[in-house]
Formats: C-alpha cells, sequence, structure tokens
C-alpha cells in the first residue's frame, strides 16, 4: 500500500506520540507513507529523528491555509483584529484547503490511502480538506481520526457545520477513534450520518522498552526519603495541576514534606506564573518544580519517578501518560474522564475530577502502600503491552480493506 498521513498541528502532544508508536510499530516493510505536515508542526520536529518505519518513508511540509493555521498566524500582534473577518471565511478556506490538497494529491501519483491524523473535532480543519480532495481525487482509502473529544458546534455557524459534517459523511470511509468515550462524544455532539460512516475503536498503544532503559533526558536530585511525583505535558488550565498542588497542601504535614512535585512541560506563561503563586500561597516552598519543556522520549523521564497523576478535569481521549507510566510498571493516579474508566480501570487509581480531597486521599493511600501500587502497575503493564500489540496492526488491517472496497 501506499499510504499518505496528513498531519497537522501547532503544538506538541499526544496526537505525535501516537503518530510515532503507530509508524514504528508498523507490521509490513512492503508498505510506503508519505507523511504531509504543516509547517510550523512543532510535534514533527519532536518526533522526526525517532522515527523509525519498516517500509520506506518520506516527509513533505506544506503551508496549511485551513481555518485553526490562518487563525494562528493572525492572532499575533496587530493583526488580531483580522480574528472576526478569519471566522466568518471558514467555508472559504476549508475550500482553498481542500483545493491545495487536492494539488498534492495529484503531483503524489500512486496513493492507496489516505488518514487524517487529528486532533479533537473539527480540531484541524486542514485534515477534513484532506479528505475532501481524497474524496474528489478518487482515492479508495479515506480514513479520518479523532484522539480527543468532539465539540458542539458554535451556535453561529451550526448550519455550516452541519453541512459539513454530513458532507464529510460521503467522504470518509472510518472514523478511527482510540476510546469509545470518544465515539460517544462524536455521537453525541456532531452530525456525521453514522449509516454511511464506519466507526471503529482501537486504543492506543505505546512504545514499549524492549529492555531496561539505562539513560534518560531528566535527572533528579537523590533524596530517598521523598516520593517523587511527576504531571507530563502541556500546561493548561483544564490539566488540573492547581487540584494537585491543593491535594499536596491537604496532606499531614509529616507526609506532605516528603513529597515532591514535578511538573514536566510547556505551556502559557501567564498560567504558569499562577501556578507559582498558588505554591506560594500553599506553602510548598521548593516541593513543586516547573521543569519547562524536557526533550526525549516520554516513557524515559516518567520511568524515574514513584508516581505519575493525570488530573484532568474535562476529557480524555485514551490518556497517553497514563499508558506510558503503566508501560514503565509506574503506579498513576488519574481522574475519572473520559476514556481513563474506560481503558485503565483496575490498574491505576482512579479519582472523580477536581476533587482536590479525593486526590489527596488517594496519595495518602500511595505513600502507605506503595508495595501494593507497584503490583497494580505492574498488572496495568500487561494490558498496555497488549493494546500496543494490536494497534498497529489493527490500523494496517483497516486500511487494506478500504482501498479495495
Amino acid at each position: 500500500m501506499r499510504i499518505l498521513i496528513y498531519w497537522e498541528q501547532a503544538a506538541w502532544g499526544g496526537v505525535d506520540s501516537h503518530l510515532l508508536t503507530l509508524l514504528n510499530t508498523w507490521p509490513s516493510n512492503e508498505d510506503e507513507v508519505v507523511l504531509v505536515y504543516n509547517k510550523g508542526n512543532k510535534g514533527f520536529d519532536r518526533i522526526f529523528s525517532d522515527i523509525s518505519f519498516s517500509g520506506k518513508i518520506s516527509f513533505l511540509p506544506v503551508t496549511s491555509f485551513s481555518y485553526n493555521e490562518v487563525k494562528r498566524k493572525v492572532s499575533r500582534g496587530l493583526f488580531k483584529i483580522l480574528v472576526p473577518l478569519v471566522y466568518c471565511l471558514q467555508p472559504l478556506l476549508m475550500l482553498l484547503m481542500a483545493l491545495r490538497m487536492l494539488f498534492v494529491f495529484k503531483k503524489i501519483k500512486g496513493i492507496d490511502v489516505v488518514f487524517a491524523d487529528n486532533g479533537g473535532y473539527p480540531g484541524a480543519h486542514g485534515c477534513m480538506a484532506a479528505i475532501i480532495a481524497a474524496k474528489w481525487s478518487g482515492i479508495k482509502g479515506r480514513l479520518l481520526m479523532i484522539h480527543h473529544a468532539a465539540s458542539k458546534a458554535n451556535v453561529l455557524t451550526s448550519s455550516y457545520e452541519k453541512l459539513l459534517d454530513r458532507y464529510l459523511s460521503g467522504c470518509i470511509d472510518t472514523i478511527i477513534c482510540p476510546s469509545f468515550a470518544t465515539r460517544q462524544s462524536i455521537f453525541d455532539h456532531r452530525f456525521f450520518n453514522e449509516e454511511n460512516v464506519k466507526f471503529l475503536v482501537i486504543p492506543n498503544g505505546v512504545l514499549m522498552p524492549e529492555k531496561p532503559i539505562t539513560t534518560s533526558p531528566f535527572k533528579m536530585p537523590d533524596n530517598l526519603n521523598c516520593i517523587n511525583v511527576c504531571v507530563v505535558g502541556r500546561i493548561e488550565k483544564y490539566k488540573g495541576h492547581e487540584d494537585i498542588m491543593q491535594a499536596m497542601s491537604m496532606l499531614p504535614e509529616g507526609i506532605k514534606r516528603n513529597v515532591q512535585l514535578y511538573i514536566i512541560g510547556a505551556g502559557d506563561e501567564d498560567y504558569i506564573d499562577r501556578l507559582k503563586r498558588l505554591c506560594k500561597y500553599l506553602k510548598l516552598g521548593d516541593q513543586v518544580v516547573f521543569t519547562g519543556y524536557v526533550e526525549g522520549n516520554s516513557i524515559s523521564i516518567i520511568q524515574n519517578f514513584d508516581l505519575l497523576i493525570s488530573a484532568t478535569r474535562t476529557f480524555e481521549g485514551f490518556g497517553l501518560s497514563i499508558a506510558e507510566a503503566l508501560s514503565v510498571e509506574v503506579p498513576v493516579i488519574a481522574t475519572s474522564v473520559g476514556a481513563v474508566s474506560e481503558a485503565f480501570a483496575g490498574v491505576v487509581s482512579i479519582v472523580p475530577s477536581g476533587s482536590a480531597k479525593e486526590m489527596s486521599g488517594a496519595l495518602l493511600q500511595f505513600y502507605e502502600n506503595r508495595d501494593a501500587w507497584k503490583v497494580q502497575a505492574s498488572q496495568g503493564k500487561l494490558r498496555i503491552q497488549t493494546y500496543s500489540e494490536q494497534m498497529a496492526k489493527t490500523f494496517h488491517d483497516e486500511f487494506a480493506i478500504t482501498c479495495q472496497l
């Protein structure tokens, strides 16, 4: 098969980790991949040097005219006044991007499958445009990946979004989701014709370490008396960092002083300053460390810690950092949002989202029963191993089927 992957995003995140795993565990060395990505895609910069595809692979950066990319570019400085205009031009930008991708497909001949790798939905409008252009080009296999929750249509553009979803229903063969929770969000909030589109759930895998990782891009000071806890990913308000800090502050004093939290990732500087002020207010002192973005494999970073916390307040399409932690038997506390219970029930400690009190209780339980939590994490590793062994093969089989129909 000759597979074209269209991937559009601005920042790095779970989508690039998933794509790296998919490429590096691909089961056939007879397939060829053309990875088309938008210029300025930080996720591509993050994973490029680690890509090890068994077949032939090539890369093509393109300038995207999609709504989200144009909006991002005009949102800087004095151009902010143009954002309302860009909002009104969504249909025109979709048409321009579809024509742009049509030109790309004509240039790259012999494509059997187009796989548009999207974050949320609508998410990256370029992914939708790629599917439309694939239909216009007569490419048989047309698949869309939606990693996160689908959003409700905006009141001002609901008619356009409904028309677009309905039109895409005639263009897409399969919509792939990492969880039934993500699939249900599409059913609840969007307008696809479910009789025309196949929905397929494929849980995320990770790159399971074949042997113990002896090197790491991140080192902590030795302190045998401390529990080292990490949060990994972009620093955004919905990720629940504030809840974790409040949970720490509720611990008994004798235990609290032995808990060290590392917040690993980049984010909006104003929000990071807010978190630092909260840290000071809660008298956590130097017990909370902001490392900034750390280059390197996430798993090699997480393995250094005693515990990972995923405190998302809203929705998790799967929970990739949770899977990465379990792959190296690091115990996890996670909030019960989206697919977390679906994917990880029984192998992580699940608490209600937004509840610092419940999270503090879970931290206390971990402190007092670390050996039992380690056993639970080892059981989680077996589950992640199963997901990881099946993921790429299931994608491959679905691609092969769609390009033959």
